[in-house]
């Protein structure tokens, strides 16, 4: 498999659809615990072909309707205002496809600065749920001309934004007139390396948001460098168990954009967590989603890309810790306040850190040093042949960053 950086890939939905879509077209890939009515249940998956499925009539009902028209600075712009789910990605992957730049905005963001952003970019329509939605509705003026509604949508909340003159779709509608008009995405070009793919705006905590302007090939860049097989966490062999992702960070960052699409590339399942980060550890407790052959089991953990420990059972049953050939600096810790180590002191010690074993306390132990060190995170798949293992994982508290303290 060629790396992103290699000529093949010119655009961000080609990590999609000459990677993951191509290695597993018939594995996971997307999945929810969200039902369409808001319930939780079990993670419910989308396959790769079912998932590219989707993101074609995406693409195309954003064409036949015209949903991101050109501005006059030549672009053409939809906004993201909620949470990480499968339709935030599948909107973005259509997006990526037909050379619509993603506007992300921060779900924490008010309405005032969602409008001040749809000034600056001029975009007609953003995607969002019903719960944004009537954030928007209590607007004086309502700042999209069109709204995209991810999951269920009541007969209110729809009449009160029809009201105020604004086409609703929701995302089962938008695929399904979109469906019929495949053949619109033939005479759509592609985008280049250099096109503009992302604007990525600062959550606005200092003054107003600020946006910072990434083109296809900045993203493509980013991902090439996390895929060399001395840095990255993810197994290389496309032939090998399938990698998982639990993805929480908000995709409104360009660090989760980055994991996202390397995963993506990587042909990786990715787990969407419910929205509450409170509840993220009973996300990462539901191992039976996949319905994996023979006595193996994948299960969501914690782990860094680009810099930090990753705790890895072997087929024994016991932990080691895969780590970065590249030496880390010795900066303090920004992941936990209350930490008293830095990242040096705790990931640079590899005899000290493959004391782990696969018991919870060990294991939480060593979760709590990462959780503390990286300044960021995201979650990678553990593979274990021992469902005994697996059992002991399920058992682990959340780490508590007081106990960030090398042994």
């Amino acid at each position: 498999m060629k790396a992103p950086t290699d000529g093949e890939y010119h655009n961000i939905y080609h990590l999609f659809s000459r990677g993951g879509l191509r290695m597993r077209p018939t594995a996971p890939c997307f999945g929810s615990r969200v039902r369409d009515d808001g319930s939780i249940s079990t993670y419910q998956w989308q396959t790769y072909q079912e998932v590219d499925k989707r993101v074609g009539a995406f693409a195309a009902a954003l064409v036949k309707l015209d949903l991101a028209p050109t501005t006059a600075d030549g672009k053409r712009f939809l906004g993201f205002f909620l949470k990480n789910s499968r339709d935030w990605m599948v909107g973005a992957l259509a997006c990526y496809r037909i050379g619509v730049v993603v506007v992300p905005m921060y779900d924490t963001l008010g309405p005032e600065t969602v409008s001040y952003i749809q000034g600056q970019t001029m975009m007609s329509t953003a995607l969002c749920t019903a719960a944004e939605l009537k954030l928007l509705t209590k607007q004086k003026t309502f700042p999209f001309a069109n709204v995209l509604v991810s999951g269920a949508l009541s007969k209110e909340v729809r009449a009160a934004a029809e009201a105020k003159g604004v086409r609703v779709f929701t995302v089962a509608e938008l695929e399904a007139l979109g469906q019929p008009n495949l053949g619109l995405l033939a005479s759509v070009p592609e985008p280049k390396p250099a096109d503009l793919a992302y604007l990525c705006y600062t959550s606005g905590t200092t003054g107003d948001p600020k946006g910072a302007m990434l083109s296809h090939g900045n993203l493509l860049a980013a991902i090439g460098n996390a895929g060399f097989p001395s840095q990255s966490i993810f197994a290389m062999d496309p032939n090998g168990p399938q990698e998982v992702h639990l993805s929480y960070l908000p995709l409104a960052h360009v660090f989760e954009t980055v994991v996202m699409n390397f995963c993506l590339y990587r042909g990786a399942a990715v787990g969407f967590y419910q929205g509450d980060t409170l509840k993220i550890l009973e996300d990462l407790q539901v191992r039976t989603c996949l319905g994996l052959p023979r006595d193996d089991c994948l299960v969501m953990a914690l782990g860094w890309l680009s810099d930090g420990p990753l705790i890895v059972p072997d087929r024994s049953g016991s932990s080691r810790i895969r780590r970065r050939s590249v030496p880390l600096s010795s900066s303090p810790s920004r992941g936990c306040t209350t930490a008293s180590t830095t990242r040096s002191s705790a990931v640079l010690r590899p005899r000290e850190a493959s004391r782990a074993t696969s018991s919870p306390k060990d294991l939480r132990r060593s979760l709590s040093v990462c959780t503390a060190l990286a300044p960021s995170s995201t979650a990678y798949g553990i593979r274990s042949s021992s469902r005994r293992f697996a059992s002991s994982w399920a058992s682990i508290g959340a780490p508590k960053c007081s106990a960030a303290r090398p042994r």
